[in-house]
Protein backbone atom coordinates (compact mmCIF):
# COMPACT_ATOMS: atom_id res chain seq x y z
CA UNK A 1 0.00 0.00 0.00
CA UNK A 2 1.09 3.55 -0.69
CA UNK A 3 1.73 6.09 2.02
CA UNK A 4 -1.58 7.72 1.04
CA UNK A 5 -3.45 4.41 1.46
CA UNK A 6 -1.79 3.80 4.81
CA UNK A 7 -2.76 7.28 6.02
CA UNK A 8 -6.35 6.80 4.81
CA UNK A 9 -6.47 3.54 6.76
CA UNK A 10 -4.96 5.17 9.85
CA UNK A 11 -7.43 8.07 9.76
CA UNK A 12 -10.35 5.63 9.37
CA UNK A 13 -9.12 3.54 12.30
CA UNK A 14 -8.60 6.63 14.45
CA UNK A 15 -12.18 7.75 13.78
CA UNK A 16 -13.55 4.27 14.52
CA UNK A 17 -11.75 4.25 17.87
CA UNK A 18 -12.94 7.72 18.85
CA UNK A 19 -9.86 9.80 18.02
CA UNK A 20 -11.88 12.11 15.80
CA UNK A 21 -9.66 15.18 15.96
CA UNK A 22 -6.56 13.26 14.84
CA UNK A 23 -8.57 11.57 12.07
CA UNK A 24 -9.79 14.96 10.79
CA UNK A 25 -6.23 16.31 10.86
CA UNK A 26 -4.97 13.41 8.72
CA UNK A 27 -7.86 13.71 6.25
CA UNK A 28 -7.20 17.47 5.92
CA UNK A 29 -3.47 16.86 5.35
CA UNK A 30 -4.30 14.25 2.70
CA UNK A 31 -6.66 16.70 0.97
CA UNK A 32 -3.94 19.37 0.98
CA UNK A 33 -1.73 16.91 -0.95
CA UNK A 34 -4.48 15.14 -2.95
CA UNK A 35 -7.40 17.61 -3.26
CA UNK A 36 -9.49 15.20 -5.34
CA UNK A 37 -9.13 12.10 -3.17
CA UNK A 38 -12.74 10.94 -2.97
CA UNK A 39 -12.25 8.67 0.03
CA UNK A 40 -10.67 11.46 2.08
CA UNK A 41 -13.40 13.88 0.95
CA UNK A 42 -16.19 11.45 1.80
CA UNK A 43 -14.77 10.39 5.16
CA UNK A 44 -14.03 13.95 6.29
CA UNK A 45 -17.51 15.07 5.19
CA UNK A 46 -18.98 12.14 7.16
CA UNK A 47 -17.09 13.16 10.31
CA UNK A 48 -18.10 16.81 9.89
CA UNK A 49 -21.78 15.86 9.69
CA UNK A 50 -21.89 12.89 12.06
CA UNK A 51 -19.54 14.07 14.81
CA UNK A 52 -19.40 17.87 14.52
CA UNK A 53 -22.88 18.56 13.09
CA UNK A 54 -21.20 21.03 10.70
CA UNK A 55 -23.70 20.31 7.95
CA UNK A 56 -22.99 23.23 5.58
CA UNK A 57 -19.23 22.51 5.61
CA UNK A 58 -19.85 18.79 5.12
CA UNK A 59 -22.29 19.48 2.28
CA UNK A 60 -19.82 21.78 0.52
CA UNK A 61 -17.10 19.12 0.78
CA UNK A 62 -19.24 16.23 -0.46
CA UNK A 63 -20.59 18.33 -3.35
CA UNK A 64 -16.99 19.06 -4.35
CA UNK A 65 -16.37 15.31 -4.47
CA UNK A 66 -19.51 14.64 -6.48
CA UNK A 67 -18.47 17.31 -9.00
CA UNK A 68 -15.44 15.32 -10.09
CA UNK A 69 -16.46 11.74 -9.26
CA UNK A 70 -15.96 10.10 -12.64
CA UNK A 71 -18.09 6.97 -12.26
CA UNK A 72 -21.05 5.52 -10.39
CA UNK A 73 -18.86 3.45 -8.05
CA UNK A 74 -17.17 6.66 -6.88
CA UNK A 75 -20.55 8.37 -6.43
CA UNK A 76 -22.09 5.69 -4.19
CA UNK A 77 -20.46 6.63 -0.87
CA UNK A 78 -20.65 10.34 -1.63
CA UNK A 79 -24.39 10.11 -2.33
CA UNK A 80 -24.94 8.21 0.91
CA UNK A 81 -23.02 10.83 2.87
CA UNK A 82 -24.80 13.72 1.16
CA UNK A 83 -28.17 12.06 1.72
CA UNK A 84 -27.48 11.85 5.46
CA UNK A 85 -26.29 15.47 5.56
CA UNK A 86 -29.50 16.57 3.80
CA UNK A 87 -31.64 14.51 6.22
CA UNK A 88 -29.89 16.22 9.13
CA UNK A 89 -30.47 19.62 7.49
CA UNK A 90 -34.16 18.67 7.11
CA UNK A 91 -33.91 18.89 3.32
CA UNK A 92 -35.90 15.69 2.93
CA UNK A 93 -36.93 16.09 -0.72
CA UNK A 94 -33.28 16.46 -1.78
CA UNK A 95 -32.18 13.64 0.52
CA UNK A 96 -34.86 11.45 -1.03
CA UNK A 97 -33.43 12.11 -4.51
CA UNK A 98 -29.95 11.07 -3.35
CA UNK A 99 -31.19 7.84 -1.78
CA UNK A 100 -33.32 7.04 -4.85
CA UNK A 101 -30.19 7.47 -6.97
CA UNK A 102 -28.26 5.32 -4.51
CA UNK A 103 -30.84 2.52 -4.77
CA UNK A 104 -30.59 2.69 -8.57
CA UNK A 105 -26.78 2.67 -8.60
CA UNK A 106 -26.28 -0.01 -5.93
CA UNK A 107 -25.80 -3.60 -7.02
CA UNK A 108 -29.09 -5.50 -6.61
CA UNK A 109 -29.70 -7.20 -3.30
CA UNK A 110 -26.64 -5.76 -1.56
CA UNK A 111 -26.19 -4.36 1.94
CA UNK A 112 -25.74 -0.92 0.39
CA UNK A 113 -29.04 -1.16 -1.47
CA UNK A 114 -30.86 -2.40 1.65
CA UNK A 115 -29.51 0.53 3.70
CA UNK A 116 -30.57 2.98 0.97
CA UNK A 117 -34.09 1.47 0.95
CA UNK A 118 -34.20 1.87 4.75
CA UNK A 119 -33.24 5.55 4.46
CA UNK A 120 -35.85 6.06 1.75
CA UNK A 121 -38.47 4.43 3.97
CA UNK A 122 -37.55 6.71 6.87
CA UNK A 123 -37.66 9.80 4.65
CA UNK A 124 -41.01 8.87 3.07
CA UNK A 125 -42.45 8.23 6.54
CA UNK A 126 -41.30 11.71 7.66
CA UNK A 127 -42.87 13.14 4.52
CA UNK A 128 -46.11 11.29 5.38
CA UNK A 129 -45.95 9.30 2.16
CA UNK A 130 -47.05 6.02 3.69
CA UNK A 131 -47.40 4.08 0.42
CA UNK A 132 -43.81 4.83 -0.61
CA UNK A 133 -42.51 4.29 2.94
CA UNK A 134 -44.08 0.83 3.06
CA UNK A 135 -42.72 -0.06 -0.39
CA UNK A 136 -39.12 0.96 0.46
CA UNK A 137 -39.17 -0.66 3.90
CA UNK A 138 -40.50 -3.91 2.46
CA UNK A 139 -37.76 -3.88 -0.20
CA UNK A 140 -35.20 -3.35 2.59
CA UNK A 141 -36.64 -6.30 4.54
CA UNK A 142 -36.59 -8.54 1.45
CA UNK A 143 -32.85 -8.01 1.11
CA UNK A 144 -32.36 -8.39 4.86
CA UNK A 145 -34.10 -11.78 4.84
CA UNK A 146 -31.51 -13.03 2.32
CA UNK A 147 -28.29 -11.50 3.65
CA UNK A 148 -29.00 -10.24 7.21
CA UNK A 149 -28.12 -6.59 6.83
CA UNK A 150 -29.91 -4.94 9.73
CA UNK A 151 -29.43 -4.94 13.46
CA UNK A 152 -32.35 -6.09 15.67
CA UNK A 153 -32.89 -2.40 16.49
CA UNK A 154 -33.20 -1.47 12.82
CA UNK A 155 -35.62 -4.35 12.19
CA UNK A 156 -37.83 -3.25 15.09
CA UNK A 157 -37.63 0.36 13.86
CA UNK A 158 -38.88 -0.78 10.42
CA UNK A 159 -41.75 -2.68 12.03
CA UNK A 160 -42.54 0.32 14.26
CA UNK A 161 -42.57 2.75 11.30
CA UNK A 162 -44.86 0.45 9.32
CA UNK A 163 -47.20 0.00 12.30
CA UNK A 164 -47.14 3.62 13.53
CA UNK A 165 -47.88 4.98 10.10
CA UNK A 166 -50.77 2.56 9.72
CA UNK A 167 -49.23 1.03 6.61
Amino acid sequence: PTSKDARLGLAFSLYQTGNTERAKKIYRELLDEHPNDLQAINNLAWILQEHDQRYPAALELVNRGLNFASNDKDRLHLLDTRGMILVNMDQLANARKDFERLVALSPLGTRQQAKAFLQLGRICAKLNNSVQAKYHLNKALEIDQKIKVFTPEERSEITRIIQNKGL
